[in-house]
């Protein structure tokens, strides 16, 4: 079922881009006449979940990509794919791309239904068959380089061995500035080349240029899992994160402009509904933590959002207020409403009330002391930060307590998260009733 008229769309994720440090491509964005929004909130601070709650609509509780004590690193997956609203474009005959370099955001990680999955992440040296088979290998070392290397050889993949070796060898000269954005320019252009402007498209793209590393031989690992436990950075770890992240912010600045170029180039830019975001933001030292996930802080829940809207439907945009709240779950209703109707309204953007979820640490650490462990401990528990009226607080669900602000007294707040849980534990009693 095709329809020539539906809008292309077009979902940008600058990985890891925190809301007050995207102003220069806030900025070039506006000159390509993008809208942009405020007050928008992710539902989760790293990647999986909020990923996921961008294309099912629904906040981690709800579509269940999230980490538990038990749960961790790549066992965490979306299976609730159904909710995808990239199976509610196949259905109205859009073909669909998903672009990304980041393993979790990836089929392997639950982001089904497209069409073609291109891991931008892998050396173009590589041809088709030669992903295939280097994808399978990328996922059982959880993309680490040696044991990749390694796995290959062991495979007796001397052909595979040989390209793989010519591929990351030139990768590593351009490493870590850029961790993908070259290949995703260059697999968008080929992709927008061969498919024909008769069909809609959706290309799902993940651009990886502001996550850490941020300098060659980076033990991040190695770094996070020392700040989980409690221990502060380095001053010299810190200041080196803070002066290299704005700096990975103007590459992937210009490597955006590249892509909307591409995109008027091939006369695919005015009838698209083109949406660039962040899943997550990033702490940079601020109260002792660098990096990203477990917490709640503001550093790593307000995004960036800026839409550009197509020339092919009606458009009404609402003055946003102060107190209207965007949750990176709307992202589905919106695309849904452009797929449907002659007409897109942005207030079905807003909310009074948005949420956002943590559930630990999504990673297994592992304490070495008794100090260590506590912390971990307090780390290890349910949280909910809500959004509302021109406020925020922190509910600690496992303690059954307000942490933020201490001594809160707003009994709508109190409300809101009351709500939120009730609709939690009707959502798995449903669940459990229905097999």
């Amino acid at each position: 079922m095709n329809n020539i008229n539906s809008p292309n769309i077009f979902l940008i994720v600058l990985d890891t881009l925190r809301e007050d440090y995207a102003t220069p491509i806030i900025k070039e964005l506006s000159r390509f006449g993008f809208i942009t929004y405020q007050n928008t909130i992710a539902t989760a601070p790293w990647t999986t979940p909020s990923h996921a709650s961008m294309v099912t609509g629904l906040y981690p509780a709800f579509h269940g990509a999230h980490e538990t004590k038990e749960k961790k690193d790549i066992r965490i997956k979306l299976e609730k794919h159904e909710f995808s609203f990239v199976n509610t474009l196949s259905d109205k005959g859009y073909k669909s791309f998903l672009l990304s370099p980041n393993i979790y955001v990836s089929p392997y990680f639950g982001f089904r239904g497209f069409n073609k999955f291109i891991d931008t992440s892998i050396p173009r040296i590589l041809n088709e068959k030669d992903v295939e088979e280097f994808s399978k290998i990328i996922y059982k070392t959880n993309t680490k380089i040696l044991p990749t290397i390694k796995a290959v050889l062991k495979e007796k993949h001397p052909r595979l061995f040989f390209k793989v070796f010519a591929g990351y060898s030139l990768k590593r000269l351009r490493w870590p500035k850029d961790k993908g954005a070259i290949n995703t320019v260059h697999h968008l252009k080929d992709l927008l080349a061969v498919n024909s402007q008769e069909t809609p498209l959706f290309v799902m793209i993940n651009l990886l240029e502001v996550h850490e590393p941020y300098v060659k031989g980076e033990n991040v690992s190695k770094l996070r899992e020392s700040n989980r436990k409690g221990h502060v950075p380095s001053d010299r770890v810190t200041r080196r994160w803070q002066r290299r992240y704005p700096e990975q912010v103007e590459y992937l600045k210009d490597k955006l402009i590249e892509i909307m170029k591409l995109l008027e180039e091939f006369g695919l830019f005015d009838d698209s509904l083109i949406i660039v975001t962040s899943d997550h933001g990033q702490m940079l030292g601020e109260h002792g933590i660098i990096g990203h996930g477990t917490y709640l802080y503001d550093e790593l829940l307000r995004v960036p959002l800026a839409i550009k809207y197509p020339e092919n439907r009606k458009v009404i945009i609402n003055e946003q207020e102060d107190t209207d709240y965007i949750s990176l779950t709307k992202i589905k209703p919106l695309v849904i409403q452009a797929v449907h109707n002659d007409t897109i309204d942005d207030s079905i953007l807003y909310s009074p009330t948005v949420f956002a979820e943590s559930y630990g640490i999504p990673e297994r650490i592992r304490p070495t002391n008794r100090e260590e462990q506590e912390y971990v401990n307090s780390l290890e528990k349910y949280r909910i930060a809500v959004y509302t009226r021109g406020e925020k607080a922190i509910f600690n669900v496992t303690d059954w307590k307000f942490e933020h602000p201490k001594g809160l007294s707003n009994p709508e707040i109190k409300r809101s998260v009351i709500k939120f849980l009730e609709a939690v534990v009707s959502s798995r009693r449903l669940k459990s009733t229905t097999g």
